[in-house]
């Protein structure tokens, strides 16, 4: 929640200005999600799991370099990418990691431990914001922290998951090119097809 307050309390944005920033984020998850889907079937849940675990914990850090309009347009593009191989790979790792008859359950535990999570950290996040002035924004603080609690259980967690399928070996530096080089093509393709199938059945 800090990121809105953020941009319209201190960085003073235009509405117009704060939507496009969101979509900036909202349009590249969206073309990403395909390509970081067939990536997942090809190389493994886990592999993936572990790259935008090590992608993501950067988003909010990026904050902290610059307030310009165009930059954190590309932060937030950056972010919806990483988010969405994070999301995407995260809810499918329950999938291939438990049976059929747990998976329901295996599925509402990672929901309600999502939210209590969320609620926590946007409470902590507050009392951050309340009582520091250590950056010009209040809110850069909790970006910085963010952060790195995030790269401490990333490191702490990933290395600990187990693939469970067979799947083609790749290195990650490797396997980020194939997929920025794809998202430009492929993602928008797909996106653009996507979109005109579902209104020629609307």
């Amino acid at each position: 929640p800090f990121f809105s307050a953020y941009m319209l309390y201190d960085l003073k944005f235009s509405y117009l200005q704060f939507t496009i920033l969101n979509g900036a984020f909202l349009l590249t998850k969206f073309i990403s999600l395909p390509i970081w889907g067939k990536v997942i079937d090809n190389y493994g849940t886990k592999k993936i799991l572990t790259l935008a675990g090590f992608l993501m914990p950067i988003c909010p850090m990026l904050w902290l370099v610059s307030h310009s309009p165009i930059y954190l347009v590309f932060v937030q593009m950056f972010a919806g990418f990483a988010w969405g191989g994070f999301e995407l790979s995260s809810f499918n790792f329950i999938f291939d990691t438990t049976k059929p008859k747990k998976r329901a359950t295996c599925v509402a535990y990672y929901n309600v431990l999502n939210g209590i999570a969320i609620i926590s950290g946007s409470l902590i996040g507050t009392f951050i914001v309340n009582h520091n002035n250590i950056f010009w924004s209040k809110y850069l603080l909790v970006f910085l922290l963010s952060g790195l609690l995030r790269y401490i259980a990333s490191f702490t967690f990933l290395p600990k998951l187990k693939e469970v399928r067979e799947v083609e070996h790749i290195p990650y530096h490797k396997l980020l090119f194939n997929i920025v080089t794809t998202i430009p093509t492929e993602g928008l393709v797909h996106t653009i097809t996507t979109f005109r199938n579902k209104k020629k059945d609307s």
